[in-house]
């Protein structure tokens, strides 16, 4: 089966990818993504997105639906001044206009080189007929984060990315979007904002790093570094020899140089169709990653609102299967799992989980799933085997774990359990490279195994497995696990098993379950980060298991209420509650279905969720008294049972605030006056 791509299709047939050079036309060149040779892919490119400067007549003939809305007509001449002000001139108001977004940011040398490359797109977008609009998003590092407090931003920065590109995009009226990314969280947010918006859409990988040069003439990478640290603890790696690969290991610009997330991630968004044949595989520096960025992108993207081709279209089943088989086969990063169920979600595919990700990696068996309750992951390559069984060692976070390791308590046989790190407990779900490197370093690889409810690294080797669900810190039975308990790992039977009773198994299910609610309340009293509306705090209150993608469901806090004025002071009743969109919980019964459950499913239809409308008053008194919120439901299906009747010590205000009301309808232009009851 072919489905629409960028110009080109790509089919899914037993497993194997395929290229093509239109939707309909199978090519030559097959095999998997990253062993097709690059100028055998430059060369299907080029043969269908052969660049040629467009006329002034055919570029204003490609669809803008969008960016008409901002910049046509007399009205929106305020606009145009301001447009005009960056550099536009009057024939690019007939013209569609791109976002061109990077990541760019000297924190990190994953996007060193994006601010060159979005030059360069943008040359190419314009040359292609469109007008390109610069702007820029977040970025954070997860290497140099690591191992710290800051790494629990990490994973929600993939949310703020996500929502910062739709939030530039549908506010200044963009016609289409071209995404440069160069890092673990950046380049799936970009996937996401790209299939939440739904426009035309291509994205560009920066590139990966060149390796380092060890001072043995060795090749050096990040992970290096990493374990070498764990060799300085244990004592096999002096100050000198740990300075040296330090200092060498990260030669330049792009991104950490192996199959680690963010080149796991490029591999798959290629692989769904997302990104251009080829953009995976040149390394940031290279002449070919500039040629791409220059001579494909504008052709590729003008092809795409030509033919009305937008990410929806492209990220079917059977993409996101390519995808997947594609990382297995790879053996990349297990953050993929986490991030294709967080794509497949933008795209509608809601059903498309764990599930249907391990149905491909059983037909590409190199990434395992382990189940638990709802899931976890395990990356096996062969070298650590496929079972195993020994004692646990619990350490209730990362930075515990580390110290564990570090001073030597780990020891050969045990199943490190590191839990308080899942989406929720962390918050933000932090990778354990320092803790799994650290076990590298002390020579303990493949002697000891590491389960978690926190993430890997790409560059984690190893028999470990992570994104345990549901976390400890929603009662997870990863919660109720002790030191000493006797643990299995089962990689080919997908499974985790504890010896112990059932009763005692119970009965700690049930302490854990409500160590989790007193964790819960301490959240509440002290939020992460210091207060209720830190990012921290708002992630934790709304972000979704590992099995879900570790997604973000929006929020819709409902209120109304009343305000009265009593000499200086004011009295307010307000009545609230709070409802998920995706999953409402028991709604107040005011407001339920007439023949509907107490709580609708969330494969419900949006018309059969909770939605309230305000309808406020028109006419608000100058000295500040608001006027009553009245709120209404959809007639079909809520009906409301009456008004809530308001406290009985307020209604004599209630009174006193309608003929104040009255008064200042009455007299509009007189001052309101104040009776002796205010």
């Amino acid at each position: 089966m072919v489905h629409k791509g960028l110009g080109q299709g790509m089919a899914y047939v037993r497993g194997i990818i395929y290229y093509s050079v239109s939707p309909n036309e199978l090519h030559p060149f097959r095999g998997l993504l990253t062993k097709a040779p690059w100028n055998a892919l430059r060369r299907v490119s080029e043969e269908f997105f052969r660049v040629t400067a467009m006329s002034s007549d055919s570029a204003a003939a490609l669809p803008r639906p969008h960016s008409a809305l901002v910049v046509d007509g007399p009205d929106r001449a305020g606009a145009r001044s301001m447009l005009r002000g960056v550099g536009l001139k009057s024939a690019d108001f007939s013209r569609p206009q791109v976002g061109v977004v990077s990541c760019w940011a000297t924190v990190t040398p994953c996007n060193l080189n994006l601010r060159e490359l979005q030059d360069l797109a943008g040359e190419s977008v314009r040359e292609a007929g469109l007008v390109p609009m610069h702007f820029n998003t977040v970025t954070v590092s997860d290497g140099i984060s690591m191992g710290t407090p800051g790494m629990r931003l990490s994973l929600i920065s993939r949310e703020v990315i996500a929502d910062s590109i739709e939030t530039v995009t549908l506010a200044e009226g963009f016609d289409g979007l071209v995404c440069l990314g160069a890092c673990d969280k950046n380049m799936p947010g970009m996937a996401m904002a790209m299939l939440r918006i739904n426009r035309p859409a291509l994205f560009v990988y920066g590139g990966s790093i060149l390796p380092g040069c060890g001072p043995k003439g060795d090749k050096v990478d990040i992970r290096t570094v990493y374990e070498a640290i764990g060799g300085y603890h244990k004592g096999s790696v002096s100050d000198k020899e740990l300075s040296d690969i330090e200092e060498c290991a990260i030669p330049g610009p792009g991104s950490c140089a192996g199959m680690y997330t963010a080149n796991t991630m490029s591999c798959a968004l290629e692989a769904m169709g997302l990104a251009l044949p080829g953009d995976a595989s040149p390394p940031a520096v290279s002449e070919e990653k500039r040629r791409q960025a220059r001579h494909l992108v504008g052709a590729a993207l003008a092809n795409m609102m030509r033919c009305g081709i937008r990410p929806r279209d492209i990220v079917t089943r059977q993409a996101l299967e390519n995808a997947a088989a594609v990382v297995s086969a790879l053996g990349g990063s297990t953050n993929a799992c986490l991030h294709l169920v967080a794509i497949a979600r933008e795209a509608g595919l809601a059903d498309f989980g764990l599930d249907e990700l391990q149905s491909v990696f059983q037909r590409t068996p190199v990434l395992a799933d382990l189940l638990c309750p709802n899931g976890a992951v395990g990356k096996l390559i062969g070298d650590e085997g496929d079972s195993f069984s020994g004692p646990a060692i619990v350490y209730e976070n990362e930075e515990a774990a580390y110290v564990g390791v570090s001073r030597g308590q780990v020891q050969p046989g045990h199943v490190v359990v590191v839990r308080n790190e899942g989406p929720v407990g962390g918050p933000g779900m932090r990778e354990m490279l320092a803790v799994t490197a650290a076990i590298q370093g002390r020579g303990l690889s493949g002697r000891v195994a590491l389960i978690t409810d926190g993430r890997f690294s790409g560059a984690t080797k190893g028999f470990v497995v992570g994104h345990v669900t549901p976390e400890s810190a929603v009662g997870g039975p990863i919660g109720a696990l002790r030191t000493g308990d006797q643990i299995e790992i089962d990689g080919p039977g997908r499974q985790i098993n504890v010896r112990l009773a059932e009763s005692e198994l119970a009965a700690r299910l049930s302490e854990a379950a409500t160590v989790a609610a007193e964790a819960s309340a301490e959240a509440k009293a002290n939020p992460p980060g210091g207060s209720r509306t830190s990012v921290l705090a708002k992630y934790r209150r709304l972000v979704r298991q590992a099995d879900e993608g570790a997604i973000v469901v929006s929020l819709i806090r409902t209120s109304f209420f009343t305000v009265f004025k009593k000499k200086n002071n004011y009295f307010k009743t307000k009545f609230s509650w709070t409802t998920h969109c995706k999953s409402p919980p028991l709604l107040p019964p005011r407001f339920r279905p007439a023949s509907a459950p107490a709580s609708a499913p969330a494969s419900a239809p949006a018309s059969a969720r909770f939605r309230p409308r305000f309808r406020p008053a028109s006419d608000r008194l100058k000295f500040g008294v608001s006027a009553i919120l009245n709120i209404g439901c959809s007639a079909s299906r809520f009906r409301m049972l009456g008004p809530l009747p308001p406290p009985p010590h307020l209604l004599l205000q209630a009174q006193q605030h309608r003929l104040l009301l009255s008064h200042a309808a009455a007299s509009p232009g007189s001052a309101p006056h104040h009776s002796g009851a205010f």
